[in-house]
């Protein structure tokens, strides 16, 4: 009896001490202190590592930059907008406009996955259904609404104060001198084609560069352009050239009204670099009111022009000759 008894409290002892050795085990394989596979702390998840750099004494790429906002809607409309430039030239935007206005056969404005692959058969694209319910979902989420106008909107963006004075200001010169609001093609032979950007890319030549452009002003009229005809083509053409200076310095250019636009314009905007999540570059104006040192304040401002995805930005001065 007592042999057996004796036994028992020595197997105790062992059960005891393998339970001891084996919570040793697991708590160190559970992020314990010590022992066997001690687990370590991620990237970012521990106060110490952040200090230290993490492994190695370095801070991987993704924690050294600020949090980037990613807007993939933004993203469609954007590559959307290249393809339509491509495709069309500067005036691609105003193109597309009249291939939606044939294409509505219910006068309704509404659009479907089905009207657009017809629309864009007829503008010479071939897109799967999968892309066109892509590009329809961006527009949605922007607007609320699946409508030419609205994929229209979103494509031309807001158009600048500065641009649509200059717009203004450019028909006002060359306006019937009787005041009736319309401009005589007669007064559209001094169109200086060394200022149109698809001439300069070379998708037009210098002869056929003013019949294309009043093409899309004519409206079906023979000899004159209106007003709505003259600012809607500009409004469409600014969604392709990003910067303001850029932008007047061509329309003044090509209708050979003098003015300085960098004089002008560096007194309310100045031109800042601007690169995006996807690697792209742009140079974009912006009021020279705000606060540039401010990283949510310049975001916040590129947001109200229609900018997304912007990873970072720098101030830039003025480079001559840069407006395509």
């Amino acid at each position: 009896m007592d042999d057996i008894t004796q036994s028992a409290r020595s197997c105790g002892r062992s059960s005891n001490t393998g339970s001891v050795a084996g919570s040793s085990i697991a708590g160190g394989r559970n992020g314990g202190s010590g022992g066997y596979g001690e687990r370590r702390p991620r990237y970012g998840s521990d106060d110490r590592g952040s200090e230290a750099g993490g492994a190695g004494g370095q801070r991987p790429l993704y924690e050294r930059d600020p949090p980037t906002s990613l807007d993939f809607s933004g993203t469609v409309l954007d590559q959307f907008r290249k393809v339509v430039l491509m495709r069309a030239g500067c005036g691609g935007v105003a193109a597309l406009e009249r291939t939606f206005n044939q294409s509505d056969t219910r006068h309704n404005g509404e659009i479907s996955v089905e009207d657009l692959r017809v629309a864009f058969k007829h503008f010479g694209l071939r897109c799967e259904e999968k892309d066109l319910q892509l590009l329809l979902r961006a527009v949605k989420k922007l607007t609320r609404g699946c409508t030419y106008d609205n994929l229209l909107m979103c494509l031309r963006g807001p158009v600048p104060k500065r641009r649509a004075q200059l717009i203004d200001s450019i028909f006002d010169s060359l306006e019937d001198k009787k005041g009736r609001g319309v401009l005589r093609f007669q007064s559209l032979e001094c169109y200086d084609t060394r200022y149109d950007p698809d001439v300069r890319s070379g998708k037009l030549s210098a002869e056929e560069a003013l019949p294309h452009l009043l093409s899309f002003m004519g409206n079906g009229k023979k000899d004159e352009v209106s007003h709505e005809d003259f600012a809607a083509y500009y409004h469409n053409v600014s969604a392709v050239i990003d910067d303001d200076d850029s932008f007047e310095e061509m329309l003044r250019g090509m209708w050979r009204v003098p003015g300085d636009a960098r004089a002008g314009a560096s007194r309310s905007s100045m031109r800042i670099s601007v690169t995006l999540a996807t690697g792209e570059q742009r140079v974009l104006s912006v009021p020279s009111s705000i606060d540039a040192r401010s990283r949510s304040t310049v975001l916040r401002q590129l947001a109200k022009q229609g900018v997304s995805n912007v990873v970072d930005f720098a101030l830039k001065q003025p480079a001559k000759d840069a407006f395509f």
